[in-house]
């Protein structure tokens, strides 16, 4: 038989997100009955690089440590809400990636999420509010 191009008519995915859950009770399948509302955010901070050495405290602008500060407050936010809402800065980048100095940039990416999307809401704006904080 000849194969043919059909219209997508449904989309599965199959993968093992849940098998700890599923194996800790005792269950050797699970069926997903729902999603998590999730929202993603890249997040970008900005400093000045300098030596470590020489720059005293006063002067540094150390877009780690504002990005450090932010990732905490997001996995706080992540406990705040379990066991539902999730929360994680799953990603970070540093420039320059050097010992001894001090990075101007910093990229990080964060997830949250929840089954309720007026609960993501909420977890949303306190990472903004974490995020103006650590700025």
């Amino acid at each position: 038989m000849e194969a043919k191009a059909f219209p997508i008519d449904a989309y599965f995915e199959l993968h093992l997100e849940r098998a700890p859950e599923l194996y800790e009770k005792g269950l050797p399948l699970g069926v997903v009955m729902g999603g998590y509302k999730s929202h993603g955010m890249n997040v970008i901070f900005r400093g000045e690089t300098a030596h470590s050495g020489p720059t005293s405290m006063d002067k540094r602008r150390n877009a780690l440590v504002g990005a450090a500060k932010f990732i905490s407050a997001v996995n706080d936010i992540g406990w705040d809400y379990a066991p539902i809402g999730k929360s994680t800065a799953s990603r970070i980048a540093v420039w320059p990636n050097k010992n001894g100095i001090l990075p101007d940039y910093v990229e990080t990416t964060v997830d949250m999420r929840h089954k309720d999307q007026a609960v993501t809401d909420e977890m949303v704006a306190k990472a903004y509010a974490a995020l103006a904080e650590a700025a």
